[in-house]
């Protein structure tokens, strides 16, 4: 089914689609083409977080324009000053079309407008798709440049994870595994914002970072050097329940709110960050890990979410 490009959704009613292949049960909104749920048909499990107010309301938002947060809500371009929804930039808070709803792929489309342009002053086409594959789910980014001036941007996901997933296992008995062993650094925070420092991140024989709660009392966990951009997670009996690949992305967050017992972890592949603490108001171009796209030029990215149970 194809839907036409027109087709609009009244912004206080946002609509959600769903999609299935015998593996996996995917439902997303058009609030933000943000997806609600993602369903293991044989595990008969949801693995996507489901939101709790108490902890985190969202799911797995996507983060476009910018990552994190700017200064006092405010960026400079080309000598005006922006105030821009934070955290994350507006795209999550929007009502984006349905282009494409077939039997295993769905495609929002998030057109630059009068609204947007308050916030961020460029033409642009931001289009995520979601395509179900055997086991796997991918999620591509694609934004194109419609207007007549070079375009800086950042994206990212903030997916939430159920953890632990059955009844009887502890938060604890889980834990990440890298791909391959890594020597990673940890972008410090100075509340919320990056403070300039960095120090070594060490995992268990250099590829394990096990689930405390106490990890997240100082924030999210920012990485960076992350040579293979595959991450697993894994259950009692080292079993490997699913994987996460983000090739396209130079940062990974793990978070959690802080001194919680929330039930879900957030891995967050980034290509931005947050400002750092000791700006005043930042260069939208400047800002760390903008990407520039040129007049009528495209930038694509993809996650990949592979069930291994």
């Amino acid at each position: 089914m194809f839907c036409s490009v027109q087709q609009l959704f009244s912004e206080d009613q946002p609509t959600e689609f769903h999609v299935e292949n015998g593996n996996l049960r995917l439902v997303v909104s058009t609030q933000g083409a943000e997806a609600q749920s993602l369903y293991g048909i044989r595990s008969n499990l949801e693995y996507l977080w489901q939101g709790d107010p108490k902890f985190w309301s969202s799911r797995s938002p996507i983060l476009f324009p910018i990552i994190g947060r700017v200064k006092d809500g405010k960026y400079a371009w080309r000598g005006k000053t922006y105030s821009i929804s934070i955290p994350h930039g507006f795209a999550k808070d929007m009502n984006f079309e349905l282009e494409v709803h077939e039997a295993a792929r769905l495609q929002f489309l998030l057109k630059s407008s009068e609204e947007t342009k308050k916030q961020y002053p460029f033409d642009f086409q931001f289009r995520v798709e979601y395509v179900l594959e055997g086991t796997s789910l991918d999620i591509r980014f694609r934004v194109d440049n419609t207007g007549l001036r070079s375009m800086p941007f950042a994206w990212g996901a903030h997916p939430g994870f159920r953890v632990p997933l059955e009844v009887g296992e502890k938060f604890e008995d889980y834990r990440f595994d890298f791909a391959e062993q890594e020597s990673l650094e940890r972008l410090l925070l100075d509340g919320v914002f990056m403070s300039g420092k960095k120090s070594p991140f060490d995992l268990k024989n250099g590829v394990s970072l096990t689930l405390q709660r106490r990890i997240f009392d100082d924030e999210a966990i920012i990485l960076q050097n992350i040579r293979n951009r595959t991450v697993f997670l894994v259950g009692p009996d080292d079993r490997r329940r699913w994987s996460l690949r983000f090739d396209d992305f130079e940062f990974l967050a793990v978070w959690q709110p802080e001194k919680s017992d929330a039930p879900f972890v957030s891995l967050e592949p980034w290509t931005g960050l947050p400002d750092p603490s000791d700006k005043t108001i930042s260069e939208l171009d400047e800002k760390i890990g903008m990407k520039t796209i040129p007049p009528g030029g495209n930038a694509t990215a993809k996650l990949r979410f592979t069930l291994l149970d």
